[in-house]
């Protein structure tokens, strides 16, 4: 276990998961570390899914997989760690502090929890009473 102190950064606890710590715990197996580009939402986590290089050498996000944001998943924020891992032909999104890893393969590991592969993001607001002065 890592503990992140204020002054730690993202990069750090990827380097350490990297290290050889992880290949000792993971021995069965390939891994991979896959892009982990995250929108959230008040309802939902997006992250990314599929992705194409562009001419000018940038990624276009094409889709993304939306989780929705219940349970223990309410308290991910933007500098929440988050890996994405393709280990033994499956892929999984690792949410690091709440200990939440969820196999999303195919749609059928997906739909066990609510996740969709989704080409956009669509931001709702609810409306309420606008109040003037």
């Amino acid at each position: 276990m890592i503990r992140l102190v204020e002054s730690d950064g993202y990069n750090n606890l990827i380097e350490s998961v990297v290290s050889e710590g992880w290949a000792f715990v993971c021995t069965t197996g390939s891994y991979e570390y896959l892009p982990v580009e995250r929108v959230i939402t008040t309802f939902y986590i997006y992250v990314e899914y599929e992705s194409i290089e562009k001419e000018t050498g940038e990624r276009e996000i094409v889709a993304w997989y939306r989780i929705p944001r219940k349970g223990l998943l309410e308290e991910v924020d933007i500098i929440t760690p988050i890996a994405h891992i393709l280990h033994d032909q499956h892929t999984y999104i690792c949410f690091i502090p709440m200990n939440q890893s969820f196999d999303v393969t195919d749609s059928k590991t997906r739909s066990a929890y609510g996740i969709e592969i989704v080409e956009r993001i669509d931001v709702i607001i609810p409306t309420g009473e606008v109040i003037t002065e």
